[in-house]
């Protein structure tokens, strides 16, 4: 009974462990992409943007990604997954 305790413990542990590190890799990708794309959303440049997506396509956890004008328009848009479910813009 002690071992599946512990068993048990032991996986609760690694799980939060690897959420907080996806938590703390999405946010520095997400910091890292909002500096790189802050030019190309002032001025609505579409090819700038998609750029900046491109280079994103080389982190495997990433399935899709989209960038919005402050009205929710999407500027720029990349599914690097064709598996991954794209959920619908709000406006």
């Amino acid at each position: 009974m002690t071992a599946v305790g512990i068993c048990l413990y032991t996986i609760r542990s690694e799980m939060a462990n690897y959420y907080q590190e996806l938590l703390n890799h999405g946010i520095t990708i997400a910091e890292t992409a909002s500096r790189n794309s802050e030019d190309g959303i002032y001025t609505e440049d579409r090819d700038a943007l998609q750029r900046v997506l491109q280079w994103l396509s080389k982190d495997a956890d990433i399935a899709y990604v989209a960038v919005l004008n402050a009205g929710g328009r999407i500027l720029a848009s990349t599914a690097f997954q064709t598996s991954a479910e794209i959920p619908r813009s709000s406006t």
